[in-house]
């Protein structure tokens, strides 16, 4: 065929074509191509081909399929002769036709471009997608079938998604043969919504009950199948329940000559150890809302249940019927096994001779406290199985369980309990102390009674284990006669754990394990009752104390005073333990009334209370942050407040005994206030017009002192006295007291040592001075005393009140004192003398000093210095006063060395020395 034409084949004329869509399937941005320009010729073809005409061309080429759309209207125009290939390109198609005259045909097509993906080939991908999805879900229809519950929220929400997303891809797509209208949307949604709902979430409903035993089997026959295939079809398939035979009675060969084996009893035993047993109601059959959102939820919750065990000996059992007893009320209930199926088994041995006879232990579980025993247990064919005779009936109690629990205390106790629920204390002083002498927690138990718990204690880090024995065993006493299961109810009781917390610290209280009556023992751990429920935590706060500081008077008074040396007021050093911040007690006796003061200190180092006001202070109590405590010193401060210093002046006059008249005066000073206490007063001689006052000062610890007024010196003394002073008072009060006294002095002498030489050669003379005092001319006696000797002199008509005693030669060494004995003065008064001496002392020999130097002597340069070292001997002392003499022309030199460390003197030039 001609390709000028622009014509493609359309494939063979016996083709089988089907009937499609004439509207125009246009993809966005696609056009139609052009009809091509082609010369009309007369159509040779009959009467089928002038049927054609120009629309058969425009139909051909505004449908977008291409040679299977031409071919499906060749087949329309002319049923009676098909076109072949060669006719079709004979056919010459006429212009374009004008868009006013020719209106594209409206029609059901695919919202997927055919372009994309053909037609037939997007109803196998649709088709293809609905098999899988109706295979997978018969697929878990029958898992979920299999197991105890047979319901599940989480598949019914998904194949609901599923059906609903499948409904509306097939309403949206359009695919021709496969649409869906929105009336047919709507019917299919409800439709999927009711079998998922008997299928996943009503596992007794008709339609269940109707399909379950089809599907069943279709499985089982799958399942066979695939197990006869050899080596990999046993391990495929495994042990499935789906594999197992159903006995059914053939009616057509009941007449005849049969063989029957008699087979022995079967025989069903529930729990054949007799032990009793336990359960957790609080986990028993719990299953919260989204378990069912869970895939395999249903097969964890059967393994956390209590299983009771059931010997099974025979076939396999097609009802199990059981009793329960109820601990509470003791009504028996008779109650079936739904779904057998379903229950854990597991096979003890098996007997291919008697056919399909095992001997199993099925596991029923259970979910609630009670008495159970077997009622009735028969086959498939209606045969009862035997129980064991005298069987006791399987007793399942709740397990026991411990928890702790803080008690309710009063408003006045200190004890608390925080939000972490972990509790604090005062520390007890004594049973007495009203912080719940009977105990602060309980141990609360649940379960059959009596039990034992097992508690472990830390107190500050040390360990200690407590067993706590027969807890609520007085209840069981008052169970009812009539009630024979009552004592195996669960109950609740508490045993109070007594602590006197004598001891600041941690305390942690922790039970480790509990135990019932029938020896069922619980491990309590933090994942299973939780930390707060089994362990508790108390800190035990040490009571505060609070103690004067160290340095403190107890016995002596503090004292405060106006007096710009001193203070007016004193901090009362306080010693405190405790959490701060601390708030203590003190009351002040003040005499006329008793003051209660507090005072709060946020640091320890640095308590003290300003003591502002004279009193006894006593301190009365102390609280901290936490507990209230007591004073551990009860001594008593005591400030007071300081007088002002006062002194009082009294004197009497002295009487000489040997020459009579007053020769001074006695000055009593009575002093106020408190000691030391210092008087300054001015003396003054009024003989002495022109004379200076004499300032003087008087200290004494006494409050009475008397003060002795005997002057060297004749004349009328007056003393003022004008100021006083104690240890409050330091800066001293201004007073004025005024004593005068008429003194006729005594005579007297005495010695000044230090104008006199200490050291002296044997032979030297040593002059002693002397001072006098009375009335002139004087006549005074001494005395000069050695080891060997002792002599006494007399001295009269001394004049001169300064005077020099002459003594000596002295010859003998040693050590010689000078002794003045008596003095009397012109008035013939005479006044002895004592401790007025004076010591010399006379060397054996004269000091020595020789030159130092070698026989070489001692060379200096021209014009230049030089000097002489010499040595001197012991008996010298500094300074040493030294001549010698130049031998050239006589010359005598002095020099003084004043210490060892220059022994030499000047050589003035050279000769000999």
């Amino acid at each position: 065929m001609s390709g000028g034409q622009g014509l493609t084949p359309v494939g063979s004329p016996n083709r089988r074509v089907q009937r499609r869509s004439l509207a125009p399937a246009h993809s966005p941005g696609l056009e139609s191509p052009p009809f091509p320009r082609i010369s009309s010729k007369p159509i040779t073809t009959g009467d089928s081909s002038r049927a054609l005409g120009s629309s058969f061309v425009e139909r051909v080429y505004r449908n977008t399929d291409g040679a299977s759309e031409v071919q499906q209207l060749l087949a329309e125009s002319s049923p009676a002769k098909p076109l072949n290939e060669a006719d079709i390109g004979r056919v010459a198609p006429p212009p374009p036709p004008r868009p006013s005259s020719v209106a594209a045909a409206k029609g059901p097509t695919s919202a997927i471009p055919a372009t994309v993906l053909d037609i037939p080939s997007q109803r196998l991908y649709a088709l293809s997608v609905v098999g899988l999805l109706a295979a997978w879900k018969i697929y878990e229809t029958i898992g979920l079938s299999l197991e105890s519950g047979q319901t599940s929220l989480y598949l019914f929400i998904k194949w609901c998604i599923l059906d609903f997303a499948l409904l509306y891809a097939g309403w949206r797509l359009h695919i021709p043969k496969l649409r869906i209208s929105t009336a047919m949307l709507y019917g299919l949604l409800a439709g999927s919504v009711f079998l998922n709902l008997n299928m996943f979430l009503f596992s007794s409903s008709v339609l269940v009950l109707a399909l379950k035993p089809v599907g069943l089997g279709v499985a089982s026959s799958c399942l066979r199948s695939i197990k006869s295939v050899p080596l990999v079809g046993p391990w495929l398939v495994g042990d499935s329940e789906l594999l197992i035979d159903t006995f059914q009675l053939d009616d057509e060969h009941i007449l005849g000559r049969h063989t029957i084996h008699i087979l022995p009893h079967s025989l069903a035993h529930m729990n054949p150890t007799g032990k009793t047993m336990c359960i957790d109601s609080r986990e028993a059959g719990q299953r919260t809302w989204y378990s069912r959102l869970v895939p395999g939820s249903s097969h964890r919750l059967q393994e956390r249940q209590l299983m009771i065990p059931m010997l099974i000996n025979g076939t396999r059992p097609a009802s199990i019927m059981y009793a329960h007893t109820s601990f509470e009320t003791g009504v028996r209930q008779v109650r079936a096994v739904k779904n057998i199926n379903g229950l854990r088994m597991e096979t003890v041995a098996s007997y291919p001779a008697l056919g399909n006879w095992v001997l199993a232990t099925y596991y029923l579980p259970v979910a609630e406290e009670g008495a159970y025993e077997i009622h009735s247990v028969r086959d498939s064919r209606g045969l009862e199985f035997r129980t064991v005779a005298g069987a006791q009936a399987t007793v399942v109690v709740g397990c026991p369980t411990a928890h702790l629990s803080w008690w309710e205390q009063d408003e006045n106790s200190t004890f608390a309990v925080g939000s972490d629920g972990h509790a604090s204390i005062c520390q007890r002083v004594g049973s007495s102390s009203g912080d719940g002498a009977l105990g602060l927690i309980d141990v609360v138990v649940e379960g059959f009674a009596p039990m034992d718990v097992s508690v472990v204690r830390l107190v500050n880090g040390h360990r200690e284990a407590m067993e706590l024995d027969g807890i609520g065993a007085k209840e069981t006493e008052n169970d009812a006669d009539e009630n024979q299961w009552a004592r195996f109810q669960r109950r609740t009781s508490a045993y109070t754990l007594s602590d006197a917390v004598l001891q600041a610290g941690e305390y942690v209280y922790r039970l480790e394990s509990v135990r019932d009556a029938a020896n069922h023992t619980v491990t309590l751990s933090d994942t299973t009752s939780g930390a707060s429920a089994i362990m508790a935590r108390m800190v035990v706060h040490a009571r505060p104390r609070v103690a004067w500081a160290s340095g403190l008077p107890s016995s002596s008074s503090l004292w405060l005073s106006d007096d710009r040396q001193r203070t007016s007021h004193h901090a009362l050093g306080l010693q405190l333990t405790g959490q701060a911040p601390w708030t203590v007690d003190y009351t002040i006796d003040t005499g006329a009334q008793v003051l209660h003061e507090s005072r709060t200190f946020t640091t320890a180092t640095a308590a003290a209370l300003d003591a502002r006001q004279a009193g006894v202070y006593s301190l009365v109590g102390v609280r901290d942050s936490y507990c209230a405590g007591s004073p551990v010193d009860m001594g008593r401060v005591t400030v007071e407040r300081a007088v002002r210093p006062t002194a009082n002046v009294s004197s009497t006059a002295i009487m000489a005994r040997e020459c009579g008249g007053e020769i001074g005066a006695h000055i009593t000073l009575e002093f106020a206030g408190r000691p030391p206490f210092v008087v300054s007063y001015r003396e003054r001689n009024l003989r002495n017009a022109q004379g200076r006052a004499a300032t003087r000062v008087v200290r004494t610890h006494q409050h009475r002192h008397v003060l002795a007024l005997t002057p060297s010196e004749t004349g009328t003394y007056e003393l003022e006295f004008f100021r006083v002073e104690d240890d409050n008072f330091p800066s001293g009060q201004p007073m004025f007291e005024v004593v005068r006294q008429v003194v006729h002095a005594q005579p007297s002498a005495t010695i000044y040592a230090t104008r006199m030489p200490s050291a002296v050669c044997r032979g030297d003379s040593v002059k002693v001075p002397v001072k006098l005092s009375g009335e002139a001319p004087w006549q005074l006696t001494y005395a000069v005393a050695h080891a060997d000797h002792h002599a006494t002199f007399n001295i009269t008509d001394i004049g001169d009140e300064r005077h020099s005693i002459a003594v000596g030669p002295l010859d003998d060494a040693g050590e010689h004192t000078v002794d003045l004995v008596r003095v009397t003065d012109a008035r013939g008064c005479a006044r002895e003398l004592a401790g007025n001496s004076a010591t010399v002392r006379v060397r054996a020999s004269g000091p020595r000093a020789a030159f130092g130097c070698d026989s070489n002597g001692v060379r200096l340069r021209e014009g230049g210095d030089a000097r002489i070292p010499i040595s001197l001997s012991a008996a010298a002392e500094f300074p040493v006063e030294l001549a010698y003499r130049r031998l050239d022309d006589d010359t005598v030199f002095h020099a003084t060395i004043r210490h060892a460390s220059s022994l030499s003197v000047p050589a003035h030039g050279a000769g000999q020395y």
